[in-house]
């Protein structure tokens, strides 16, 4: 019914918009201020947090004040409040809006101290975001035969992605294999030594290969993502273990050995090397400037030494940039470290200045305003607060996609079942709307968790679409129908919508191209028949069903009203059979009869 109301009511829609709107407004306001200067965009953002609160307060108790100006509540609307027992939050859309955002806002000012206060000495601050020096080239001192291509900022639209070496009779091209499905650097036909035959060879550990040029008749060069530096060979039959961490750089080959570039004497590391070209044997190439300095840098490689030159320069507050007065970006054990420090160093202040001042102003406002969006608001600041938690505790996130799908996951159903016990208690006290809001948030982070933790979108088997459906998309529905949410309903239904195009897709798998669209046409025809029967027959019930969900949950509720309480008024109460057969109504039934 919340959402049938934000939906139809005027007021609704122009809150939203306007909420929008004006949000996008601060949020560019804010970006402007970040991209300025930091502080000034930390200053923005925490007028921004206490307009929004203020105006919330302002407007929350102007309608406080003069309570015959709520909005109406229709008649469906009184059913439901009779049913469920404990009146909904009267209280205007546009103010629980306003509260909402500006909870949110308070945690995202939060996160500007600890973003901007830690960084590793060799990383450029966060500010400004467009450093005042750049790299420049003395284009007079290159080769005349390369200067014009030096001076131009054409890049080339369609790259080479093989070459043919006359010479040693062989094909370099950037292919996948079955095992990674990633892109690789092979060899074909390898009919070089030490390979005898004319199958295509492999280099496993020379991962995306680009842009091949061929240098003279012999060898190419090409860019490519490789984890070591140094001659690269094929005698192992899987290829060197490959280390994690890759970098962009430049290899060349004669269709044997790999060979990467050496580190430049100036000590500048590679962004993505593009735009190769070659004259009198010599490679040349462009590559962007380190921490998003400005300007271009020109490379030049000797392929039969590997050895590289730079030969563009920098000018301006290198110092400022730079603690070593170098542009070296730091890849070793000590950088790692570095980066471990500073990003432990940030998750525990945030955990400090966003995600714990979140939490508790959500949970403030939600117990002594009962404002709407503090279901969702909370919820999200609890995520907040474990996410920091475990990015202090794993500051690389080597698993932190593991660990988001577990905790939406147990996170989102722990969630939904202390709402829905709340949601069914009948206590006077307790306020619907935010259990609402936070019931279709929580079902949303759920179901994402499930179908993320589940893997149907990697390895869509059957026992994963069935272990899905029974304990995410079947639940849903379920409590939706109890609780008559319509978009816990709509959930259930886009999963019951996967359902049917993956079940025509198990259909076709091996079937004849020139039968598929007959298959998918009478699988999806049959589904789509099958889910609005369903949904027809649910209308048709959908009382009775929803009396007898609510009855059940009301009894195994464990925030229930179990004794009278003297606030409770039982002409709101639920006038079902589990009222009628209480032992207090029936001891007032026996007493009319003998007063009649």
């Amino acid at each position: 019914q919340l959402l049938k109301e934000m939906c139809t009511s005027t007021e609704s829609i122009f809150a939203w918009v306007g909420a929008v709107v004006i949000n996008a407004a601060f949020v560019s306001f804010i970006a402007w201020g970040s991209s300025t200067q930091w502080q000034l965009g930390f200053v923005i953002s925490c007028v921004y947090t206490l307009a929004l609160y203020g105006l919330a307060a302002y407007l929350d108790k102007q309608g406080d004040e003069r309570p015959d100006t709520t909005i109406e509540v229709s008649e469906e609307r009184s059913d439901e409040r009779e049913a469920s027992g404990p009146p909904r939050d009267h209280r205007s859309i546009l103010v629980s809006l306003l509260y909402g955002l500006a909870v949110i806002a308070l945690g995202v000012t939060g996160l500007f101290l600890p973003t901007n206060l830690f960084f590793c000495p060799d990383e450029r601050p966060p500010w400004p975001p467009h450093p005042t020096g750049r790299w420049e080239t003395d284009i007079a001192s290159l080769p005349e035969a390369v200067r014009s291509w030096a001076k131009s900022d054409v890049e080339p639209i369609h790259a080479a992605s093989m070459v043919y070496l006359s010479e040693t009779k062989s094909t370099l091209f950037s292919g996948t294999n079955g095992d990674t499905q990633r892109n690789i650097l092979w060899v074909a036909p390898a009919s070089v030594y030490p390979f005898r035959s004319a199958e295509p060879v492999s280099f496993p550990n020379i991962s995306t290969p680009y842009e091949f040029v061929s240098v003279s008749d012999s060898k190419a060069c090409f860019g490519c993502a490789s984890p070591t530096q140094g001659e690269e060979g094929v005698d192992d039959k899987d290829g060197p273990v490959r280390p994690a961490r890759k970098e962009l750089t430049i290899a060349c080959s004669g269709g044997k050995f790999v060979r990467l570039a050496n580190q430049n004497s100036d000590g500048v590391t590679h962004q993505s090397p593009h735009n190769l070209i070659a004259f009198n044997g010599t490679l040349w190439y462009k590559d962007y400037p380190p921490s998003d300095l400005q300007g271009t840098l020109i490379f030049s490689l000797d392929p039969s030494t590997m050895d590289e030159i730079c030969h563009s320069t920098y000018h301006g507050e290198e110092a400022v940039l730079y603690g070593d007065g170098t542009s070296r970006i730091s890849s070793s054990e000590n950088g790692q470290e570095c980066r471990m420090i500073v990003e432990r160093k940030r998750s525990i202040l945030a955990l400090f200045t966003s995600a714990l001042p979140m939490t508790v102003v959500s949970i403030l406002l939600w117990a002594k305003r009962n404002v709407s969006t503090m279901g969702l608001t909370t919820y999200i600041g609890i995520s907040a607060v474990a996410i920091s938690i475990y990015i202090s505790v794993d500051p690389l996130g080597d698993r932190f996609q593991d660990f988001l799908e577990w905790w939406f996951s147990i996170s989102g159903a722990l969630w939904l079942a202390i709402l829905t016990d709340i949601f069914f208690s009948n206590r006077p006290s307790v306020d619907l709307a935010p259990l609402v809001w936070g019931l279709n948030l929580g079902a949303l982070a759920f179901m994402t968790g499930m179908i993320a933790l589940t893997g149907v979108l990697q390895e869509d088997t059957l026992w994963r679409w069935l272990l899905l459906n029974v304990l995410s998309f079947a639940p849903l529905g379920v409590l939706g129908t109890a609780t008559n949410q319509i978009f816990l309903l709509l959930l259930c239904a886009l999963g019951f919508l996967a359902d049917s195009f993956r079940l025509a897709s198990w259909f076709v798998e091996g079937a004849s191209p020139n039968v598929e669209v007959p298959i998918y046409f009478l699988v999806l025809a049959f589904a789509g028949l099958s889910i609005s029967g369903f949904g027809w027959f649910l209308n048709r019930r959908q009382a009775m069903i929803h009396a007898s969900l609510s009855r059940w949950f009301e009894q195994h509720s464990l925030s229930r009203v179990r004794r009278v309480d003297p606030e409770y008024d039982p002409l709101q109460a639920d006038a079902s059979s589990s009222r009628s057969s209480h032992p207090s109504s029936q001891g007032e039934g026996s007493f009319d009869d003998v007063g009649a």
